[in-house]
């Protein structure tokens, strides 16, 4: 019915005025749509057909059945063409409604293609805002700027005033509650908000938290009627949540409060729109609770209406005061960060640190991300989790961001490759791919090896290089490792703590963990001196006394609190034990302790 319509219109209208829109509305930016130059006080989309637009402007009636790619005036019928608002009968789409600055309120049966007068009882001629009831759709309101509020219950055939209760006669803004069709809202220019529960029949203040009276708009949520939106011209966007009982201001992000418009998504009606007299959009997807500009292609227009359609709630439409209308196609968008992961050098089996992915949602409507997971080459080798996404298939709000990690944990050595996707519904691609990249390598264990004692000496490595103090190498597992202690000339390997296998006075290691190994070292005290007990009495705590093969003469009083060891027999060389000591006298211990070897007392 709406585009045969559309169709006669053409056929009317083509002597008068009729413009076309040489350009597509864009995605997540706004495009003009003509008709060129036109002052669009309000804008109405078709309740059945989505590209069926209405302009109401200062040069009448303008419509469009594609959307916007052009116009023609549909002003048949009208005697007053500076149009100020425009509604259609939620439905019968074919009735819709215009209201005038002069003439009252016009009504056409056939799309817009001819108009009647529909003002009988109408005593205020200066039309500023039409709401039809849903539910009984010959119920109409009218609010004029200066008689108040009027209604009719035979689809405009005839008007009887609705105001009682109301403190000013300027009304701006209507809006009847779709499940309590009873309720209704009103917009004052300077009063605020007023309430009826009798269908116009008496009305109260409803203005507590509402500190700018001068409304210009009026959105209801239909899923929840308690909650409305007000836009104020010099307040910004209010909002109450019981049903006009109380106010709260929800600003935050907009910069210009002269709100003039609002729009909210009958599919998603988290999603409000604020337009604004400096000429911007404003958009919050969380009901209110924070909002962004969008502006991008707009220019500095002032919007004077936003409208939606119900079967179409992707694309919106302003209407501005010099420049016509304009369109933009609502839709989700994206981007991943970083554009890549390298892991480097990984030992294998062992899990990598975590590497963060950011999933960021760049345009105007929700992301739904569908898949988060690596594909090809070796993505068996990597996993991702939730970091503060709710899950691997999240859904974000315009301008929200969550993260993932990644982890790479290889399964053999060498490098390894793949591809993060991020499947989502993004209308620059369908899918972000991130490389990942990693190396996997043999685990490497550190070997810490101490030189301890009073004596000195050198520990080598079979490995290559050796160790006299404190020293620390890393091997890879299974490396098979011998240390062989080397004493010092005035020295002699005591021992060692903490080696797995001892040979004699080697070492032997498999490293297949870090080990601590010391090598100890003590003193050796050879001649010359006089004596044995001369060479105790300079012994140090852990020294070794060397003592040649020979007969000695001697009462030994060892009385340091000191651990020796007095080793007997040795060659001129002190190198070579060949006999041992033949001691003719006594030996006493009476502090320390002393291991001996090789003694014979007599």
């Amino acid at each position: 019915m709406l585009n045969r319509v559309f169709s006669l219109a053409v056929v009317v209208s083509a002597c008068l005025f009729a413009v076309s829109a040489p350009v597509h509305a864009g995605t997540n930016q706004w495009t003009g749509i003509g008709p060129a130059g036109a002052d669009v006080r309000q804008m109405a989309v078709s309740p059945v057909i989505s590209t069926t637009v209405y302009a109401a402007t200062g040069a009448g009636v303008f419509g469009s059945s594609d959307g916007g790619g052009s116009w023609n005036a549909a002003n048949t019928g009208l005697t007053a063409t500076d149009v100020r608002c425009i509604v259609i009968d939620p439905v019968n789409a074919s009735n819709v409604y215009a209201g005038t600055a002069t003439a009252g309120i016009f009504r056409s049966t056939d799309g817009g293609s001819n108009w009647s007068a529909a003002d009988s009882g109408l005593t205020a001629s200066d039309v500023r805002t039409l709401a039809v009831d849903p539910v009984t759709p010959a119920t109409v309101y009218a609010g004029s700027a200066t008689g108040g509020i009027f209604k009719s219950i035979d689809g405009g055939g005839s008007w009887n005033a609705a105001s009682s209760g109301l403190t000013t006669s300027d009304i701006r803004a209507l809006a009847v509650d779709p499940l309590t069709p009873a309720t209704i809202y009103a917009g004052t220019a300077t009063a605020g908000v007023f309430k009826s529960i009798d269908g116009g029949g008496s009305w109260n203040a409803a203005n507590s938290g509402l500190t700018a009276g001068d409304v210009r708009a009026l959105v209801m949520d239909p899923l929840n009627t308690a909650t409305i939106y007000a836009g104020t011209a010099s307040g910004g966007v209010f909002k109450s949540t019981n049903g006009g009982g109380s106010w709260s201001a929800v600003n935050t992000g907009i910069t210009d409060t002269a709100v003039q418009a609002l729009a909210l998504d009958p599919v998603q009606s988290s999603t409000v729109y604020a337009g604004t007299a400096t000429g911007s959009v404003f958009m919050s997807s969380d009901s209110g609770g924070n909002w962004s500009a969008i502006n991008t292609g707009l220019g500095n227009n002032a919007v004077q209406s936003l409208a939606i359609g119900k079967t179409a709630s992707a694309v919106v439409y302003a209407g501005t005061a010099t420049a016509g209308a304009f369109k933009i196609t609502t839709a989700p968008d994206g981007n991943v960060t970083p554009g890549s992961l390298a892991f480097g050098n990984v030992t294998l089996s062992t899990p990598s640190a975590a590497q963060i992915i950011t999933i960021a949602n760049t345009g105007l409507a929700d992301l739904h991300v569908s898949s988060i997971a690596p594909t090809g080459g070796d993505s068996s080798m990597f996993s991702v989790a939730a970091g503060s996404c709710p899950g691997l298939t999240p859904t974000l709000k315009p301008e929200a961001s969550c993260t993932v990690s990644v982890t790479f944990t290889p399964a053999s050595t060498g490098t390894k490759g793949a591809t993060l996707q991020v499947a989502s519904d993004a209308v620059s691609a369908s899918t972000f791919s991130v490389p990942l990249s990693g190396t996997g390598v043999v685990p490497t264990y550190p070997l810490t090896l101490s030189i301890t004692g009073p004596g000195t000496g050198t520990v080598n490595y079979s490995t290559g290089g050796s160790c006299t103090s404190n020293c620390s190498q890393s091997f890879d597992s299974g490396t098979s490792i011998t240390l062989t202690p080397v004493a010092d000339s005035s020295s002699a390997f005591a021992g060692w703590s903490g080696c797995p296998v001892t040979m004699g006075n080697t070492c032997f290691i498999i490293i297949n963990s870090p080990l601590t190994i010391t090598a100890g070292f003590n003193q050796l005290t050879v001649p010359p001196y006089p004596s044995i007990q001369a060479a105790y009495d300079v012994a140090s705590d852990g020294g070794i006394i060397r003592v040649a093969a020979a007969t000695y003469s001697e009462n030994l009083a060892f009385s340091q609190n000191i651990s020796a060891t007095l080793q007997g027999g040795f060659d001129s060389a002190f190198s070579t034990i060949v006999g041992t000591i033949n001691l003719s006298g006594s030996l006493v211990v009476s502090a320390g302790t002393l291991t001996v070897d090789g003694l014979v007392i007599f």
